[in-house]
């Protein structure tokens, strides 16, 4: 997952893909289950500037340091949250989810973040609306 910033350089973004319709892999409006680091996390985490920083073999690190690059796999490492993702996504062959995305500190003591240019009261949520979400088939991000 990559996520493009501007002046955070060192800020840790948070991110969640949530359920978009209420038939769906979670509950309407819930985090889905991904893995992060060999882990089952419904909050991906990633530092802008992080990718490549300590990489002697990428050349053009230089050019990520306003990104936040996040590995992930996209299914739950828990058996049983597994199987239940994949009957359903059998099933229905796929699963409508929108992003949310938080860039502020716990303490939120540096300046408002302006998400999009935009600010409004829930700049952090992005590809809810219908018809605009993205969907889940087969492990597949589209």
């Amino acid at each position: 997952m990559v996520i493009k910033t501007e002046n955070l350089l060192d800020k840790e973004i948070k991110i969640n893909l949530k359920q978009a319709k209420a038939d769906g892999i979670e509950e309407l409006n819930k985090a889905i289950s991904v893995q992060q680091n060999d882990k089952q996390v419904k909050c991906i985490v990633a530092t802008v500037g992080e990718f490549g920083c300590d990489s002697e073999t990428i050349e053009n690190k230089d050019d990520f340091k306003n990104w936040a690059i996040a590995k992930l796999t996209l299914e739950p490492k828990d058996a049983n949250k597994k199987e239940e993702y994949l009957e359903y996504l059998t099933e229905c062959k796929e699963t409508k989810l929108y992003l949310v995305i938080d860039a502020e500190s716990k303490d939120k003591n540096w300046k408002e973040v302006l998400y999009d240019e935009v600010f409004d009261a829930t700049p952090n949520v992005w590809l809810k609306e219908e018809g605009k979400q993205f969907g889940l088939r087969n492990n597949t991000i589209y």
